[in-house]
């Protein structure tokens, strides 16, 4: 696979909380995860905003849409997980992100997210 244009992300909506800091507190790991990652993304200049996460679905968007990124398979009983690298571009910088993505008859759901720090 090389590319599919009709690909789609499925991305529910919680990813983005836990993107932006919002995690469950009652999950300590969870939650400071999430925490660091609302960080990282503050240093490029993402916060929790519509416009940031219609830049995040963009560009996830993007990211399903070709193989060359995919870094790795698994295979478990929930099925097979692309795992993926991209580089996010905000308004203060780019950081790396590699995602996990259950591959699903409708198009790749997204399962995990993780910002590596500002490049």
């Amino acid at each position: 696979m090389c590319g599919d244009s009709g690909r789609q992300a499925i991305i529910a909506p919680g990813k983005y909380d836990y993107l932006f800091g919002g995690a469950d507190p009652s999950n300590k790991k969870n939650f400071e995860r999430s925490k660091q990652n609302e960080t990282l993304f503050g240093k490029i200049g993402i916060y929790d905003t519509p416009v940031s996460r219609a830049m995040l679905r963009d560009h996830f968007n993007e990211v399903v849409q070709n193989d060359d990124n995919i870094l790795r398979l698994k295979e478990n009983e929930y099925g097979v997980t692309q795992v993926r690298e991209s580089l996010f571009m905000g308004p203060g910088g780019i950081i790396k992100l590699k995602s996990a993505w259950l591959v699903a008859n409708e198009g790749l759901m997204l399962t995990t997210v993780i910002p590596k720090g500002k490049q």
